[in-house]
């Protein structure tokens, strides 16, 4: 309880697992069942490199992770997730069990901007994800003198890397076109993507989300349109997303029924932004004051 009040200040910077547990020495580990979710945004080091030309590009960067970042975290949070790390253009983020880092993927990608401007013209983004559930192992490594960091290692994280390695794998052109972040190629090798991804991602709103493109590539054919309908009526039964009942109403023109409103967020993504010199000053005063004999 005495420690409540540093926590709660370092609530914005410090993942919960972390905030939980204060004080941790150095070398202290924890071993449980875990689910992790990693994302990785593609295509984020082309971006940087094209605003690095613009006279502000340092400036629009800052402006673009906000956009880009923010949106992220508050589905994170709002689905339970804990974010662990950020690692370049990458998000390590623990959930309290598969069920939530699904759901949470499945809103990850709808939460990018389409497109970011750059000195070139608008650039799309995509998002990898991966999810693994097994063995982590929270370990808070380095020394009081030089600083302490907090790390995360163990089956799950290998399964979730191992999982987005798996789609960064797959034809570039095709995830691409899966994901809507390109514009559609020739069509008999628009198709052939498709193919090839319809054999390779067998869940079924990847599944569905190739049909569409399917009927995208070949508008006047029936067949794509009917089994791409079907598929998003048959996915919004068991979980009515916004996302599915608009590709319905593109594909028939016909309004499914509204979905119910996302969880609101906690309190602590809503909350007012803390000063981070501040923020050092209270903490830097309550250790000095924790350190005078009582």
């Amino acid at each position: 309880m005495a420690l409540a009040a540093p926590a709660r200040l370092l609530a914005p910077y410090v993942p919960r697992w972390v905030r939980a547990r204060l004080p941790l020495a150095p070398g202290y580990q924890e071993t449980g069942r875990a689910t992790i979710l990693y994302a990785d945004l593609r295509g984020f080091t082309a971006l940087t490199q094209r605003l690095a030309l613009a006279p502000d590009g340092a400036k629009q960067l800052g402006a673009v992770l906000d956009q880009i970042f923010s949106p992220l975290i508050r589905t994170v949070h709002a689905y339970g997730g804990d974010v662990v790390k950020f690692a370049g253009d990458s998000l390590t983020v623990q959930f309290p069990d598969a069920a939530a880092a699904a759901a949470a993927a499945a809103f990850m990608p709808q939460r990018l901007p389409d497109q970011v401007p750059t000195p070139d013209g608008p650039y799309p983004l995509g998002m990898r994800l991966g999810i693994g559930t097994g063995r982590l192992t929270w370990e808070i490594i380095g020394d009081a003198a030089r600083g302490l960091y907090w790390a995360v290692h163990g089956s799950a994280l290998r399964q979730a890397l191992a999982a987005e390695a798996a789609e960064a794998a797959l034809p570039a052109a095709a995830t691409a076109l899966v994901r809507g972040r390109a514009a559609l190629p020739e069509p008999g090798a628009a198709l052939a993507a498709l193919d090839t991804l319809a054999a390779t991602w067998p869940d079924e709103a990847d599944q569905a989300a190739i049909a569409y493109e399917r009927w995208r590539v070949q508008p006047a054919a029936e067949a794509f349109r009917a089994d791409a309908a079907r598929r998003y009526a048959l996915l919004y039964t068991r979980s009515p997303k916004a996302e599915y009942r608009a590709r319905y109403r593109a594909l028939t023109a016909d309004d499914l029924p509204a979905p119910p409103p996302l969880p609101d967020l906690p309190a602590i993504v809503t909350a007012t932004p803390i000063d981070l010199d501040a923020l050092i000053a209270r903490v830097a005063a309550e250790v000095d004051r924790r350190r005078e004999p009582a």
